[in-house]
Parts: structure tokens; sequence; C-alpha cells
């Protein structure tokens, strides 16, 4: 089963990953695999478990996916190797994603849902405020082009929150009584239009 889908920068290569825990990368002009990343030996272990969200960074040879596992692995894609594994997140949607050297994720959990990472330095540089026991969260979203706006939203009180990036991550606005659990979300490309799935 697959569960985490992503093109690259320039629409050239994707990547997948699911149930199996491991990253499958392919070259979309020839329907190739050209690499499956699962492991870097015993000091940097690859996915124990489900992958739910793929990013590719600005660096063509670095992507990030994360899962179930609580791992956040930053991938090595010509050796093939995490570069690193860093331990926090428990993913349950496509609620991880990349603006610069900063990736966000979002977490099924009822405190410390949403996290900031250097995924250069590979450390968590603090946490977005979400009400206590309120949500879990199952998607995490930055505005494209200029990085201005984080989204995120999930199950329990089914709402979604929008984060001014600039302004400290200020709630900007609140989508609350949905009927279901908000499961996805996105922006559309270079504005600040967004919208959210249930």
């Amino acid at each position: 089963d697959i569960y985490a889908f992503e093109y690259d920068k320039k629409g050239k290569r994707f990547a997948i990953g699911g149930k199996e825990g491991v990253v499958k990368l392919f070259d979309d002009e020839k329907k190739e695999l050209i690499s499956t990343m699962s492991t870097g030996g015993e000091h940097l272990p690859g996915h124990t478990n489900r992958i739910f969200s793929i990013r590719f960074t600005d660096n063509p040879d670095v992507m990030i996916s994360s899962g179930w596992d609580n791992l956040l692995i930053i991938w090595d894609i010509k050796n093939e190797i995490p570069l690193k594994c860093l331990y926090g997140p428990h993913i349950c949607g496509d609620a991880m994603d990349v603006f610069g050297n900063i990736c966000v994720t979002g977490s099924y959990r009822n405190k410390n849902q949403i996290q900031l990472w250097d995924w250069q330095e590979g450390k968590e540089t603090g946490q977005v405020e979400w009400d206590l026991g309120t949500s879990f969260l199952y998607t995490a979203r930055f505005s494209k082009g200029y990085g201005s706006y984080l989204l995120a939203g999930g199950a329990a009180k089914n709402e979604a929150k929008l984060f001014d990036m600039k302004n400290n991550f200020k709630v900007t606005a609140t989508i609350a009584g949905l009927g279901k659990s908000v499961t996805d979300a996105d922006f559309a490309n270079f504005t600040d239009i967004f919208a959210v799935a249930t």
C-alpha cells in the first residue's frame, strides 16, 4: 500500500512510501525505479513502520520522509542512505513539509503536535502552540513560494488553523465545526489561497 507520493522540484523524479517502510525513487520520464532507500546500517536505521509523508528539499540530492515510527529521516539520495534520523514526530497523514532549511511536522497526538526542525542542522528548533488535547493532526503544509503561512488540521475538534510565519506563528484563521476530521490541506502555487479536505 502506498501512503506518500511526491515529485521533485523539477518534476523529473518522484518518490513513494507506504506500508513497506521504504522510500522508492523513480525516474518519471522512463517510469523506472532509480533507487530504494531503507537503511543506513546499524547507526542510522531506516523506517520501521509505515511512511505517510515525503518531501524533496531545495537540494536535489536530499529528501525527507516521516511516518508512524516517530522518525524524521533526511535521505542522501545519491548514496541511498540516511544523513540524519530525528526522533519525535508521530505522522499519520501528509503532515510534514519543507521550506528552505525549515521542516514542519504535525503529529497525531494530544500535545506538542506541531514541531519545527532545521533539517540541515538535524535538530528541533521550536514548536507551534496548539490547544492541548484538542487536535490530533493529519496534515501540515507551508504556503508555496514565499513561505508566509503554515496550515494544519486534524481530528478530535475537526478543525484547521492558519498560522502567520512572519508574525511568530500567530493564528490568523480557524476553520472549525466540520463534520469530519481534516485529512489533508494544501496551498495553491505562489498565492495564499488554500483548501482543506475532510
